[in-house]
């Protein structure tokens, strides 16, 4: 699948479980490249479940690899990955729209590069969130 973004997941608990299975189990578009976690030692559950090996890198990695981040990670740890995301200029979806709100400086800092950042602050169990983006030539 050439042509599907490269969605990178920092942050693998409640919803960035959900949000693996989902692009694990095929969405037109996107395939799983990698996610990132609190401990690289400590390997999520998730990665038992999911039909394709993924690796977990560091927040730069994700940021480099990735055309798309989803940060699911607790607000503590947003600006250690949002920063590399949006120094890269990659699409960033964050469900820390607080911790956003606190950093609203690295939207500028996405913007500058060409990437850009959506926050959701009512994630719902099982839901999804696609970013569509027109295809580079």
């Amino acid at each position: 699948m050439s042509g599907d973004l490269a969605v990178g997941i920092a942050g693998v608990g409640a919803i960035g479980s959900v949000v693996a299975r989902a692009l694990d189990k095929g969405l037109t578009g996107f395939r799983l490249e990698a996610l990132t976690t609190r401990d690289a030692q400590r390997p999520p559950a998730v990665l038992a479940e999911l039909k394709r090996p993924v690796e977990v890198v560091d927040a730069r990695e994700l940021a480099q690899r990735c055309e798309v981040i989803v940060e699911c990670a607790p607000s503590a740890a947003f600006t250690t990955i949002v920063r590399p995301a949006a120094e890269a200029g990659r699409v960033i979806v964050t469900v820390s729209a607080a911790a956003l709100i606190e950093n609203m400086a690295l939207v500028e800092v996405a913007r500058a590069h060409g990437g850009r950042i959506d926050a959701f602050n009512r994630p719902e169990k099982g839901t999804v969130f696609a970013v569509h983006l027109p295809r580079r030539s």
